[in-house]
Protein backbone atom coordinates (compact mmCIF):
# COMPACT_ATOMS: atom_id res chain seq x y z
CA UNK A 1 0.00 0.00 0.00
CA UNK A 2 1.14 3.37 -1.49
CA UNK A 3 1.27 6.08 2.00
CA UNK A 4 -1.11 9.20 1.08
CA UNK A 5 0.41 12.17 2.28
CA UNK A 6 -2.31 15.27 2.66
CA UNK A 7 -1.10 18.84 2.32
CA UNK A 8 -3.19 21.76 4.11
CA UNK A 9 -4.45 24.39 1.39
CA UNK A 10 -4.43 27.86 2.92
CA UNK A 11 -7.31 29.81 4.34
CA UNK A 12 -9.61 32.40 3.30
CA UNK A 13 -7.86 34.65 5.68
CA UNK A 14 -4.93 33.85 4.75
CA UNK A 15 -5.80 34.43 0.94
CA UNK A 16 -6.84 37.99 1.29
CA UNK A 17 -3.88 38.54 3.28
CA UNK A 18 -1.40 37.26 1.01
CA UNK A 19 0.38 39.70 -1.24
CA UNK A 20 3.49 38.46 -3.31
CA UNK A 21 4.37 41.87 -4.25
CA UNK A 22 3.90 41.37 -7.85
CA UNK A 23 0.59 42.63 -9.72
CA UNK A 24 -0.51 38.93 -10.56
CA UNK A 25 -3.27 37.79 -9.20
CA UNK A 26 -4.44 34.64 -7.98
CA UNK A 27 -7.57 32.58 -7.47
CA UNK A 28 -8.10 30.24 -4.12
CA UNK A 29 -9.03 26.67 -5.35
CA UNK A 30 -9.48 23.94 -3.07
CA UNK A 31 -6.87 25.53 -0.99
CA UNK A 32 -4.56 26.53 -3.18
CA UNK A 33 -3.32 29.47 -4.75
CA UNK A 34 -3.83 29.71 -8.61
CA UNK A 35 -2.55 32.40 -10.88
CA UNK A 36 -4.99 33.49 -12.88
CA UNK A 37 -4.90 34.02 -16.28
CA UNK A 38 -5.29 38.23 -17.61
CA UNK A 39 -8.85 39.14 -19.07
CA UNK A 40 -9.66 38.60 -22.42
CA UNK A 41 -11.21 41.59 -24.58
CA UNK A 42 -14.78 40.12 -24.32
CA UNK A 43 -14.46 39.31 -20.19
CA UNK A 44 -13.61 43.32 -19.89
CA UNK A 45 -16.54 44.10 -22.26
CA UNK A 46 -19.06 42.15 -20.14
CA UNK A 47 -18.05 43.56 -17.03
CA UNK A 48 -17.92 47.20 -18.09
CA UNK A 49 -21.77 46.10 -19.06
CA UNK A 50 -22.50 44.80 -16.20
CA UNK A 51 -21.00 47.63 -13.61
CA UNK A 52 -22.58 50.14 -16.07
CA UNK A 53 -26.07 48.22 -15.63
CA UNK A 54 -25.11 48.26 -11.74
CA UNK A 55 -23.70 52.69 -11.89
CA UNK A 56 -27.41 53.48 -14.10
CA UNK A 57 -29.46 51.69 -10.98
CA UNK A 58 -27.47 52.74 -8.14
CA UNK A 59 -28.79 56.06 -9.81
CA UNK A 60 -32.01 55.77 -10.11
CA UNK A 61 -32.89 54.16 -6.60
CA UNK A 62 -30.58 57.58 -5.72
CA UNK A 63 -28.07 55.80 -3.51
CA UNK A 64 -24.56 57.53 -2.71
CA UNK A 65 -22.63 53.96 -3.31
CA UNK A 66 -19.97 53.39 -5.86
CA UNK A 67 -19.25 50.81 -7.69
CA UNK A 68 -15.58 49.50 -8.93
CA UNK A 69 -14.90 46.33 -11.24
CA UNK A 70 -11.92 45.87 -9.70
CA UNK A 71 -12.14 44.59 -6.10
CA UNK A 72 -10.51 42.54 -3.73
CA UNK A 73 -6.94 40.89 -4.14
Amino acid sequence: MTPSTTTAGISFEDYVADDDGTAARYELVDGALVEMTPPTFRHMLIAKFIQQCLDTEIRRLGFRWLCFREAGN
